[in-house]
């Protein structure tokens, strides 16, 4: 009896969550972009394909006839026979070619293949060759400006150290001179009291 009523329980949890899943499923076509306004699709003209086994490896379906069966997890129900189908292998794209088979490539982007028309590779080879002369210009100029900046540090880092050992030396006499006082306040001190 307890069984009966967590059983019942149970389908009604699942038939409650089905209907949930099934009450947002959405009608429009498209998607939501991020502020939340649906973007119609876009198609886009596919690349004619005259066989799809040049560019995709099929998937392999198998079926399985299942006579009648009882239910592992419940002896009061059985199961009519029926069919299983199970993907065995997913269908994936090919990637080694084979010389009986067509490599299919989509439409050029120009109007004519650059090795038909020199004229086009000429023009297009002198706009990068200057354009390169120019980039060169402008690395020389950034060079030639690095290169003095770096000299003015160098020069500024002589001055500094330069200064530096003065105020050293600055400092060690200021020591001794120091010293020399206390000395000589020190020893007339010492001399005084014998």
């Amino acid at each position: 009896m307890r069984s009966d009523n967590i059983r019942q329980a149970s389908f009604l949890v699942v038939a409650g969550l089905g209907l949930l899943v099934s009450g947002c499923h959405t009608t429009g076509s498209g998607f939501y972009d991020p502020d939340g306004l649906i973007v119609p699709e876009v198609s886009v003209p596919a690349i004619p394909v005259r066989n799809e086994a040049n560019v995709r490896l099929p998937e392999t379906v198998k079926a399985y006839s299942i006579g009648r069966y009882k239910d592992p997890s419940d002896p009061r129900i059985m199961h009519e026979r029926h069919v299983v189908y199970r993907q065995e292998v997913d269908s994936d794209w090919r990637l080694a070619s084979n010389s009986g088979r067509q490599i299919l490539i989509g439409p050029t982007m120009t109007d004519a293949p650059l090795d038909q028309n020199p004229a086009l590779l000429e023009k297009e080879l002198a706009i990068e060759v200057q354009r390169q002369r120019e980039l060169s210009v402008k690395q020389e100029d950034a060079n030639e400006f690095l290169a003095q900046q770096n000299a003015t540090l160098n020069q500024v880092l002589l001055l500094m150290n330069e200064r530096l050992k003065m105020l050293e030396g600055e400092k060690e006499k200021s020591k001794e001179v120091e010293i020399n006082f206390l000395e000589k306040d020190f020893g007339a001190e010492k001399g005084g009291e014998l």
